[in-house]
């Protein structure tokens, strides 16, 4: 079988499912929102592969913490690289601490070091993480969309809870009770205010919104 076969059918193994997303996913990067895995277009086979494991131990890891929450950012990415490496090991791949592979995880895994020392709540930053993000794609002209998702997807990094996606002009708000959701919803909203007035007078709208919900 081809290599996206063998994705399709561990991904089925695992109760998900897998996809190539060369639109929405950024190169060299996956992602997934807790019942499918998505990767964008891989310079280099082999990381590609085990990106795909780690975002499969994502979708595992998931399931065996009874928590509502990740204690962080760090704690999440950490067990899912380490279950997706075990679960790769079950699929006979298994590479050297400092082969080309692990070099590479490592390196994706250290840029989520700084993400739980941010104050997420912190507006000039959440923009200046959009702002990274719409450099990263062309002009998207489409209607706004919401998604309510089990895990936020990795392309967006702005929270673990809810975010707002400009490229596909998507908010993204991770299920939990209703009244945190629809608090997330309008928060998001006033994200999207911001980004189609622009920076600055966008910035000073969300503000004013902010202060009534």
């Amino acid at each position: 079988m081809n290599r996206e076969e063998f994705y399709k059918s561990c991904a089925k193994k695992h109760g998900t499912v897998f996809n190539y997303d060369y639109v929405n996913c950024p190169k060299n990067y996956g992602a997934t929102d807790g019942d499918t895995i998505w990767l964008g277009k891989f310079d280099d086979p082999d990381t590609e592969l085990v990106a795909f494991f780690h975002e499969l131990g994502h979708i595992c890891s998931s399931r065996i913490i009874k928590q509502k929450y990740w204690m962080c950012r760090l704690s999440q990415e950490g067990l899912a690289w380490e279950y997706g490496l075990s679960l790769a090991y079950d699929e006979g791949f298994e590479w050297d601490y400092n082969s080309k592979e692990m070099k590479w995880a490592r390196k994706q895994y250290r840029r989520y070091k700084t993400c739980d020392e941010e104050m997420l709540s912190d507006e000039e930053e959440i923009e200046e993480k959009i702002k990274r993000v719409d450099c990263q794609f062309p002009e998207y002209k489409g209607k706004l969309q919401l998604r309510i998702v089990k895990e936020i997807p990795q392309w967006v990094m702005s929270s673990d809870i809810a975010a707002y996606h400009p490229y596909s002009d998507t908010i993204y708000i991770r299920k939990t009770g209703t009244i945190s959701m629809l608090h997330s919803l309008f928060h998001e909203c006033c994200h999207v205010v911001a980004h189609k007035l622009g920076c600055q007078f966008g910035h000073k709208v969300h503000d004013l919104i902010e202060k009534y919900i």
